[in-house]
C-alpha cells in the first residue's frame, strides 16, 4: 500500500507541474514589457560593439591591399622595371601582385611610397605606405554621404 501512495503523489505532481490551471491565461504585459525592455538594452549595447568590429575589418582589408601593393612594388624594383612616371604602372602592379585591386594609388613616389584610398561601405578608408621605413598609416575613414 505503501508503494501505491507514492506513485498516486508522483502522477499527481506530475500532472500538476503539466497541467495548466484554469487561471492561466500565458504572459501579462508586464511581462512582456520587462522582455521588449531587456532585448532593447542588449542592442544598445552590442550594436556600437558590432559597428566598430566591421570597421575595424574594412581597415584591415583596405590595410592588406596596400600591403600586396608595397609588394608588387618592392618586386619591381628589384627586376628594375618600377617606375612611377609609366602610364601603364597600374597594370604591372596588379600582374605582379597577381590580383586587381578595388581602390586607387595616389601620391605614388620615386622610392616606392604611396598613399593607397578606397571606398568602403560609404566610407573612403586611406592607407600611406612609406618605403624608406617600410611602415603603414591608417587614416580615419570619412562619410561620404553614404553613397
Amino acid at each position: 500500500m505503501n508503494g501505491k501512495k507514492r506513485s498516486d503523489r508522483r502522477e499527481r505532481a506530475h500532472a500538476s507541474i503539466w497541467a495548466r490551471g484554469g487561471d492561466d491565461r500565458g504572459f501579462t504585459l508586464v511581462e512582456l514589457a520587462v522582455v521588449v525592455a531587456v532585448v532593447a538594452i542588449l542592442i544598445a549595447v552590442l550594436f556600437p560593439r558590432m559597428n566598430g568590429l566591421v570597421s575595424g575589418a574594412r581597415r584591415s582589408e583596405v590595410r592588406r591591399d596596400a600591403q600586396h601593393i608595397s609588394a608588387a612594388i618592392e618586386l619591381m624594383k628589384i627586376e628594375g622595371v618600377y617606375d612611377p612616371d609609366d602610364t601603364r604602372l597600374g597594370d604591372r602592379i596588379r600582374e605582379s601582385a597577381g590580383r586587381d585591386f578595388e581602390g586607387r594609388v595616389t601620391e605614388l613616389k620615386t622610392d616606392g611610397g604611396f598613399t593607397y584610398t578606397r571606398q568602403v561601405g560609404g566610407e573612403s578608408y586611406s592607407v600611406t605606405y612609406d618605403a624608406a621605413t617600410a611602415d603603414f598609416t591608417d587614416t580615419v575613414p570619412r562619410d561620404n554621404g553614404g553613397g
